[in-house]
């Protein structure tokens, strides 16, 4: 099977923040909400179909949202508490050689 990548180039509108996503932990599934409505504010200024970075595309859109979070983070923007956990999970991840994670009590 041949992998495919595809490069979209993404505007974010001057008036969207990182901030405006309200990252948070969900304390009943392990997982990560968030407000959608930046997404689809970046979307529309992108010219971007919002099903490219829909939450049933949650690699896709979990990329998004970490290269977002470390270009917020390399011009000065604000650090992220939440955003900080996930980047912190996935070099654990990476250096213990694991594909995949399970929310905490589900293992």
């Amino acid at each position: 099977m041949e992998s495919r990548t595809t490069k979209l180039e993404v505007v974010i509108p001057p008036d969207v923040a990182f901030r405006d996503l309200n990252l948070q932990h969900d304390p009943n599934s392990g997982g990560i909400v968030f407000e959608y409505q930046p997404i689809e504010r970046i979307c529309e200024a992108s010219g971007i179909e919002v099903d490219h970075l829909s939450e049933e595309c949650e690699d896709d859109l979990g990329d998004f949202l970490m290269s977002w979070y470390l270009k917020h983070r390399a011009f000065g923007g604000e650090p992220d508490f939440v955003a900080d956990s996930i980047l912190e999970e996935m070099k654990l991840i990476e250096a213990a050689g694991q594909r995949f994670t399970l929310p905490a009590g589900h293992a």
